[in-house]
């Protein structure tokens, strides 16, 4: 955290969120320390980023890097990333939209890869339940029911129904939303990994 020096987060500290193919980087919404990637050339996408994808190009550049090449993971802490209120991390509900548009883009550019348009849903479940969590801890319950509903239904695992009926009972009864949302808040890296 940029006010209190505090380590918030140490990524990749479980193989489950090691990141091994363009699948991975959709799947799971990209890559933990993505400042930290070094690419070859020869894999990199030969129109660069792409200006329909202002702000999360990134996701985009990564995932058609990898439909081109190896992702090879070197262990060790590579990068220190800063948390503050102006980040990109902070403005995740601003770029929803975009985030999409890329799971949209991917499969309008690679139509030779009949797999990406399954992989991106999925991928798409899963980026629109975290943000849900985000809303929920942010205690705008009505968006997080709404987030969580579309995951739910674009993901028909009982894990994503199961949350997003809890969304829909947090905005419902918001009491028990105030109660619960803040030591649920706590295990917001276990929810994740569970939820794969």
């Amino acid at each position: 955290d940029s006010e209190t020096g505090e380590i918030l987060h140490i990524s990749n500290q479980s193989d489950s969120e090691d990141v091994s193919s363009a699948r991975d980087i959709i799947e799971k919404g990209g890559i933990p320390g993505a400042a930290s990637v070094m690419t070859r050339k020869s894999a990199c996408p030969k129109e660069g980023f792409d200006p329909k994808i202002p702000c999360v190009s990134d996701w985009l550049y990564f995932i058609e890097t990898a439909l081109n090449g190896k992702i090879v993971k070197v262990d060790g802490v590579l990068g220190r990333y800063r948390k503050h209120s102006q980040g990109t991390s902070q403005k995740t509900y601003e770029l929803l939209e975009e985030s999409l548009r890329v799971m949209d883009r991917v499969v309008e550019k690679h139509p030779e890869h009949k797999w990406l348009e399954s992989c991106c849903r999925k991928g798409i479940a899963r980026y629109l339940m975290g943000e849900a969590f985000r809303q929920l801890e942010k205690m705008d319950l009505k968006t997080s029911s709404e987030l969580a509903t579309r995951a739910s239904k674009l993901n028909k695992k009982s894990f994503f129904r199961a949350i997003a009926l809890v969304c829909y009972l947090f905005f419902k009864l918001p009491l028990l939303a105030k109660i619960l949302i803040p030591p649920l808040s706590k295990f917001k890296y276990t929810i994740r990994r569970i939820s794969k």
